[in-house]
């Protein structure tokens, strides 16, 4: 599972959340990442992982706030962002990836991925993150259902490509091409029905949870 790039994709409510938690249990179960990082602003992960640390992150200067100490006390922490506005959500991660590519060794979830590696704006610290975190054993998740909305240099780094039911017909597309599979395969997924791809192998899995 190590030196994976993930992202997860798929409509609300079509199984998601409930595989990234999976996923992040299973890490932590087999002591792949000394750290888990989650990003979240909608609230998926506190029934799955009661465990998790939770840090609500207020809309201020994010270079005042110690993210790299709290990620060292805190081995499973889950970052609250619900709070802040659309044009803080860059600088925001900006600051945190600094923070865990200092610390390395990390699983990097970052749900709604699509705010902050979007098309024309992205955290260029995040892109970054997606080239070179393997050097610093850094396994990153992006978690979206608005694939067409992410940047397209974060698609192209992940090489493990989970796939729920999509029901946008450019979502479809671009993912059924990446699949080798027909939009219309995506989106006949039944809920919780999911493909998965090794992008360095190409081996492909289709199951449901």
């Amino acid at each position: 599972m190590q030196n994976r790039r993930w992202l997860v994709l798929g409509t609300t409510g079509s199984g998601k959340s409930y595989f990234t938690s999976y996923l992040i249990a299973k890490y932590i179960a087999l002591k792949q990442r000394k750290h888990v990082v989650i990003v979240d602003s909608t609230d998926s992960y506190r029934e799955g992982l009661p465990f998790l640390r939770h840090c609500d992150v207020p809309p201020v200067d994010f270079a005042s706030i110690d993210f790299e100490t709290i990620i060292l006390e805190n081995p499973f922490v889950l970052f609250e962002v619900s709070g802040l506005l659309p044009d803080q959500d860059v600088a925001f991660l900006d600051c945190l990836c600094d923070a865990v590519m200092s610390v390395g060794d990390v699983l990097f979830v970052v749900d709604e991925a699509h705010r902050y590696l979007p098309k024309d704006r992205p955290s260029n610290r995040f892109l970054i993150l997606l080239r070179e975190g393997r050097k610093r054993y850094i396994d990153p998740v992006l978690v979206t259902q608005f694939p067409v909305d992410l940047n397209l240099i974060a698609r192209r780094q992940a090489n493990s490509l989970v796939v729920f039911k999509l029901l946008d017909d450019t979502d479809t597309d671009r993912t059924g091409f990446y699949l080798e599979m027909r939009p219309e395969e995506i989106m006949n997924l039944e809920l919780y029905q999911f493909v998965l791809k090794d992008r360095d192998t190409g081996d492909f899995i289709k199951g449901t949870l």
